[in-house]
């Protein structure tokens, strides 16, 4: 006699009408794990499967008949979806004698809500915030940002105890004193020459969505500015390039700037203050036919 086997769905929800093309290149279940259990995606509505290819297409009835030819027995299933299935239950499940239990679970979202409410202010790096919702997330939730860092996490460290890249012992006092944790505000921000179309940017939602834009496209999980910094190439700095990964460019005399280049009339200068300067009468065209203008283009200079 064929034992009985327990069996949980992981996947996310669907809508027969319109199937997202992650449920179609999922695997439609898993070999079964220590005899007992196997995980599958939830299966569509078998009047609806004309509208899935048919290679592609999972019902209950095609699962409950995988698992007697793997000579078991469908005993339990277990719903993790926070959603009601689109096919009847009893029909498919309860009739058969098999018993179906729903545990709905949250999305990825109010996990990370979740963990936010318990130790605040949750994740606040935004490499892993990325990570998750890349691994764990489904169309509902395309990205997040992470909260600004904490103050414990940058005080009472010594430099021995940091994880502080080297700076450059040639940089002035006040630049020794900032790190690249803090976010740094100056109350007159000023350009390197004084320009008539270079305006300086005081509003805040302004200062916020282009600080916030740089920091996204460098992938930067910090409120500071995400551009080079001046590293003494000295032999221990050598050595750490030979150990860690990273981006490094040629720096000369001069000031450094960011330059975010949104479209035709917002180009924006950010300097290592992260203080942001838009710049007009600039035109960079986009080639071959140099007609349209660049987008959404950040350099590091």
């Amino acid at each position: 006699m064929a034992k009985p086997i327990l069996f949980s769905s992981l996947t996310t929800k669907h809508d027969a009408e319109d199937i997202i093309p992650k449920w179609l290149g999922c695997p439609r279940k898993s070999q079964i794990i220590d005899g007992k259990f196997v995980t599958f995606k939830m299966p569509i509505v078998d009047q609806n499967k004309d509208t899935v290819p048919i290679h592609q297409q999972w019902l209950c009835k095609m699962l409950i008949q995988n698992i007697k030819d793997d000579n078991k027995k469908l005993g339990l299933v277990i719903d993790l979806n926070d959603t009601t299935p689109y096919y009847t239950i009893e029909t498919e499940y309860t009739k058969k004698y098999i018993r179906y239990e729903n545990i709905p679970c949250h999305g990825i979202d109010k996990a990370i809500d979740l963990f936010a409410s318990a130790r605040s202010p949750g994740i606040f790096s935004q490499i892993y915030l990325d990570k998750l919702i890349q691994k764990y997330g489904d169309e509902s939730i395309k990205s997040r940002r992470a909260p600004p860092l904490p103050t414990w996490c940058s005080t009472g460290l010594t430099k021995s105890t940091t994880n502080k890249r080297p700076r450059d012992d040639t940089n002035s006092e006040e630049d020794r004193k900032r790190t690249r944790h803090e976010i740094y505000t100056k109350s007159c921000p000023k350009f390197a020459v004084k320009l008539a179309n270079v305006i300086p940017i005081d509003s805040k939602s302004t200062l916020d969505r282009i600080r916030s834009k740089c920091q996204g496209m460098c992938k930067w999980d910090r409120q500071s500015f995400p551009g080079s910094q001046p590293v003494s190439m000295d032999s221990n700095n050598y050595r750490m390039i030979l150990q860690t990964p990273y981006k490094v460019s040629w720096k000369a005399d001069g000031t450094r700037y960011m330059m975010l280049i949104e479209d035709k009339n917002n180009i924006y200068m950010i300097d290592r203050n992260n203080d942001v300067f838009q710049i007009k009468y600039l035109w960079f065209p986009e080639v071959p036919d140099c007609t349209n203008h660049l987008e959404n283009t950040l350099l590091d200079g």
